[in-house]
């Protein structure tokens, strides 16, 4: 038998260079990633809020055109910046503290001098003043524009609580009005929950409802209360929710109370209520 070794040699090499030349000319996918953290999601009116912004990408995609940090409930704000930190637009209140700047040092490492260029890290720190906000609950998220590329990500929410007298128990129950949850309207609906606000606030409650066979419950703890006046009371709860049989998800929550109109909503981030009727509605709410 005769072995064609220097055909296999040849294949080999052109296997090689094949493969080499698709890694070179192909270049890395543009990627970008992002990441915001809260420090602490639950504060009062007038203290700061800090987040941690990180913006990961390689040293050869297009440079980027800004960094944008957006809150967005009762009073919206957008702070632009660019990748040394200085701002792009009025940010009333912010404050943008430039941590790191890193290249990691990585090319193509294949030893032939294609490098991709290095990965670099950008870190932020970033401090907002709510003396302005409106006292409520606050969504937040991190964009970054590069050409004609947007990379958004959601971080978690922003409770901005109000200086808030001392709060006496209450009890509240309520029925109709509308829960929203993917897109399915539940009208059959029944609130109960009470608040022990004395020494340290407490309480407990549950939703339920029933679409035709469909079931939806949520129970929940009282967890704070962040704002309270002649209007109305705001009120910070957590627990789980679920939908038919479906796995439970854990949910927190804001319920507003009206004082004047006795009305009832309540915002999360998987559902709503809106237009409740308090049916009885007693002591501090």
């Amino acid at each position: 038998m005769v072995i064609n070794r220097g055909g296999a040699k040849f294949t080999s090499v052109v296997l090689t260079t094949l493969v080499l030349g698709l890694l070179i000319f192909s270049g890395p996918a543009q990627a970008y990633t992002l990441g915001l953290t809260i420090l602490d999601s639950t504060i009062n009116q007038g203290e700061n809020v800090n987040f941690s912004v990180k913006v990961d990408f390689n040293e050869n995609d297009k440079p980027l055109d800004y960094i944008e940090l957006s809150l967005i409930g009762l009073t919206n704000t957008s702070c632009r910046f660019d990748e040394s930190g200085n701002k792009l637009n009025e940010c009333k209140g912010i404050n943008i503290i430039k941590i790191a700047s890193n290249d990691s040092g990585y090319g193509s490492g294949y030893g032939y001098g294609y490098g991709y260029g290095q990965e670099k890290n950008l870190d932020f720190n970033v401090s907002l003043n709510t003396s302005t906000y409106v006292p409520g609950t606050y969504k937040t998220e991190i964009k970054i524009k590069s050409g004609e590329t947007e990379t958004v990500k959601e971080g978690n929410h922003v409770y901005i609580s109000s200086s808030i007298k001392p709060f006496e128990d209450c009890s509240v129950r309520g029925k109709a009005g509308v829960i929203n949850y993917n897109g399915k309207n539940f009208t059959a609906n029944h609130l109960n929950f009470y608040v022990a606000g004395k020494r340290v606030v407490g309480g407990e409650g549950y939703l339920t409802s029933q679409l035709g066979r469909t079931t939806f419950s949520y129970k929940f703890k009282v967890k704070e209360v962040l704002e309270t006046n002649e209007n109305f009371v705001k009120i910070k709860v957590e627990g789980k929710s679920r939908i038919g049989l479906e796995k439970e998800k854990i949910e927190t929550a804001v319920i507003t109370v009206n004082r004047k109109t006795k009305v009832l909503n309540i915002v999360s981030d998987n559902f709503t209520l809106e237009n409740m009727k308090g049916s009885f509605i007693e002591k501090d709410c």
